[in-house]
């Protein structure tokens, strides 16, 4: 039985640092988006998401020095900068967007790291992880906001 070569392993877990370090999740907060008092509860559940994605980034980390290898989270992706002075609902768009882009980023990583224990088992739960988070974020999307407009406050 053939065994992954560590590089490989460590170049797709250093891979995987990347949309996990610089997270959309993580930059939305931050960019002070407008939103009503009714926005507050899925602003929190980004928090949220985004601190499993930092949690996730220090396991991916400390996994990568244990092999000997350089935690490596690269650069931001471009998109991040396209995030600022857009309505929530938009935002919420380009979340799901980037979501399933990290969801299909993370599952093809499982294959990556080939016969590797640890980084698969990492590489399945970040893949759970994405999966549950894109799930949600289609059902705020789905239930709360029917147009492009926050929906006024109710009474």
């Amino acid at each position: 039985m053939a065994t992954t070569p560590k590089d490989q392993v460590i170049a797709a877990l250093n891979d995987s640092l990347r949309p996990l370090t610089f997270s959309a999740s993580g930059y939305i907060p931050e960019s002070s988006p407008y939103t009503t008092d009714n926005d507050k509860a899925a602003l929190k559940a980004i928090a949220s998401v985004a601190a499993d994605e930092a949690g996730f980034a220090d396991e991916i980390e400390r996994l990568v020095e244990s092999m000997r290898g350089v935690p490596q989270p690269g650069v931001p992706a471009p998109m991040l900068a396209e995030l600022n002075y857009l309505s929530f609902p938009c935002l919420l768009d380009r979340l799901i967007e980037d979501k399933r882009a990290q969801l299909d980023h993370h599952r093809a990583r499982v294959e990556l790291v080939g016969d590797d224990p640890q980084a698969g088992d990492l590489m399945k739960r970040l893949a759970e992880s994405h999966d549950a988070h894109l799930n949600s974020f289609i059902e705020v999307r789905e239930s709360r906001y029917k147009t492009e407009e926050p929906q006024a406050e109710s009474a």
